[in-house]
C-alpha cells in the first residue's frame, strides 16, 4: 500500500491500516477514524473478585439545614411573596429526598410556621403517596432485603410479566431467562444493588461478582460468552446494574429508568429549581424540574395547577388558569392528550433574587398526580434559551448556570485533563445525576444578580 500524506482523506480500510502502521495523526479528528479500544483478555480477568465496598461515588456533600429567617408559629397564614420573611424558601436540601419520615416531619414543621402552608400540605400528600407506594412493593417478597433490591425486583417482575404476556415474539433476544435468574438472585440475597457496580449474565448464568463497569471489558466478556454461530446475532447477554430496557417517553429526550410504578421506570435527570406562577396571580411557588436538552415544551403534573394557584381561585376573585388548548403527545404507552396552560417562570438565586425576568411560556400537563416513577416535571427550552450553561470534566456531573458568558467562564473550574475521568460515570437507576449551579460575583449583572447555586440533589431508589 503506498504511503499517503498524513491527514489526507482515505477509505476507511486504508485509514485503519495507516493508524495501525503510523499511529494517530495529531490534530485530525476524522469521524471515520476507528474508536480506540483496550485489548481485554477475559481469561486473565478475576471475575470471582467482588468490588463491593471498594467503589467511592464522587458526590457533593449535602448541606446543613438552611433557615435564614426566624422560625416561629403563626396564627394567620402568609401567602403574599412580599410578606414572607427575608430569605424564605421551600428547599429542604439537607434531607434525603427519599427519607419519607424525615420529609413528612419537615412538612409538619413548615405547616406550623404558616408560611404558604398550602404548598407544604400538598407536598405532604405527595410524600405520603410515595411512601405508601414504596411500602406496597414489598408485599409478597422475602423479608430483610435492601430497599434497592425491592425496587429492582418490582421492575424485573414487570418486565417478566410483559414478556410472558407478549407471546413467542416478545423476547427475541432471549432475555427472559436472565430476568428470571436475576430475580432469583435478589430474592435469595445472592445479589444486591450496589451503586457503581454491575454484574454480567448470559443465558441465565452469572458471569462475575459485582465489579465496576468498563465498556471495553463488557464487550470482551459478551464476546467471550457468545455461542459459536451467534457472533453476528448475539443474544441473552444482560448487564445488571447498568441498563433498564427503558421505554423512553417520546415527548422529551429524557432517559427513564426502572422504578416502582406501572411505567416501570424512574427518571435519571439533572434538576433545576424554577419559580412558577399563573398570570395575574400574586402567588408563586418554586418547584423542581428536570433540565432536558431535548424538550420543546414545559411539562407539569395536572395536580400542580392547584399547587401553583395556592389559596387563590374563583372563590376569591381570581380566574382559574386559562387552558390554551389540547395537544397530542406520543409516549411509550401510546398517544395521550395534554392540556396546555399559560404560566410565568423565572429562576431565583438562593437569596430569592431573580436571575432573569419572569417569562411567559405555555406548559403541558402530564399525569394527574405525582407517583413513583412518573415522568418528572420538564423545564422545556427556558433555561437553555435564557441563561448560559456549562460543565467541566470533574467526574461528578455538576452543571453550571449563569446569566453572562463572562460569569460562566469564571465559575467553571480548571481541570487537569490528564487526571480527569476517562469515562463518564455509569448511569445509576437509583442514583441519577446531580447539578450544582456555582455562584460567582458579577457587578454588571444588575438587576438580576449573580449566577445561581442550587445544592445538588442525589436521586436514588424510592
Amino acid at each position: 500500500m503506498p504511503k499517503r500524506r498524513r491527514g489526507s482523506p482515505t477509505p476507511v480500510e486504508d485509514r485503519i491500516a495507516m493508524l495501525q502502521r503510523e499511529g494517530p495523526i495529531p490534530g485530525v479528528n476524522d469521524p471515520d477514524d476507528p474508536t480506540p479500544r483496550k485489548e481485554i483478555d477475559v481469561k486473565k480477568l478475576d471475575l470471582k473478585k467482588s468490588y463491593v465496598g471498594t467503589v467511592k461515588i464522587n458526590r457533593p456533600p449535602r448541606p446543613e439545614k438552611d433557615r435564614p429567617w426566624k422560625v416561629k408559629k403563626r396564627d394567620t397564614p402568609i401567602h403574599y411573596g412580599r410578606s414572607l420573611p427575608p430569605g424564605w424558601h421551600t428547599r429542604e436540601d439537607d434531607l434525603d429526598p427519599f427519607d419519607y419520615d424525615a420529609q413528612l416531619e419537615r412538612c409538619e414543621e413548615r405547616i406550623a410556621e404558616n408560611l404558604r402552608p398550602h404548598f407544604f400540605e400538598q407536598r405532604k400528600k405527595q410524600i405520603i403517596r410515595l411512601k405508601e407506594a414504596r411500602d406496597s412493593m414489598r408485599k409478597g417478597e422475602p423479608e430483610g432485603l435492601s430497599d434497592n433490591a425491592y425496587s429492582r425486583i418490582w421492575v424485573l417482575k414487570q418486565l417478566e410479566k410483559s414478556m410472558k404476556n407478549g407471546g413467542k415474539d416478545a423476547d427475541p433476544e432471549k432475555q427472559a431467562v436472565n430476568i428470571t435468574s436475576v430475580l432469583h438472585a435478589y430474592r435469595n440475597k445472592l445479589l444486591d444493588w450496589h451503586e457503581g457496580l454491575v454484574t454480567y449474565w448470559s443465558y441465565g448464568q452469572p458471569l462475575c461478582e459485582p465489579r465496576p463497569f468498563d465498556f471495553d471489558e463488557c464487550l470482551a466478556i459478551a464476546a467471550a460468552n457468545t455461542p459459536k454461530g451467534k457472533e453476528l446475532t448475539p443474544e441473552s447477554f444482560w448487564v445488571e446494574g447498568l441498563h433498564s430496557s427503558a421505554k423512553v417517553c417520546a415527548v422529551q429526550a429524557l432517559t427513564l429508568r426502572p422504578m416502582t410504578d406501572p411505567n416501570n421506570y424512574y427518571p435519571e435527570y439533572t434538576q433545576v429549581n424554577l419559580a412558577v406562577r399563573f398570570p395575574g396571580y400574586p402567588y408563586w411557588v418554586s418547584m423542581e424540574f428536570a433540565y432536558d436538552t431535548g424538550s420543546d415544551v414545559m411539562l407539569i403534573y395536572t395536580e400542580d395547577i392547584r399547587t401553583i394557584m395556592g389559596p387563590y381561585g374563583p372563590h376569591n376573585g381570581f380566574q382559574y388558569p386559562q387552558c390554551l388548548g389540547v395537544g397530542r403527545g406520543e409516549t411509550a404507552g401510546g398517544p395521550t392528550e395534554q392540556k396546555y396552560f399559560g404560566i410565568e417562570v423565572t429562576i431565583l438565586d438562593p437569596n430569592g433574587v431573580r436571575m432573569m425576568p419572569w417569562v411567559g411560556v405555555y406548559a403541558a400537563t402530564h399525569s394527574n398526580r405525582v407517583l413513583p416513577g412518573s415522568v418528572p416535571r420538564i423545564d422545556g427550552p427556558l433555561v437553555r434559551s435564557m441563561l448560559y450553561m456549562g460543565s467541566a470534566p470533574e467526574g461528578n456531573q455538576q452543571m453550571y448556570l449563569a446569566p453572562t458568558k463572562a460569569t460562566l467562564t469564571r465559575a467553571l473550574p480548571t481541570i487537569n485533563l490528564t487526571n480527569a475521568h476517562k469515562q463518564p460515570p455509569i448511569p445509576q437507576i437509583f442514583a441519577p445525576r446531580v447539578i450544582d449551579h456555582t455562584p460567582d460575583h458579577q457587578e454588571q449583572l444588575e438587576p438580576y444578580g449573580p449566577p445561581i447555586k442550587i445544592q445538588p440533589w442525589t436521586y436514588k431508589h424510592i
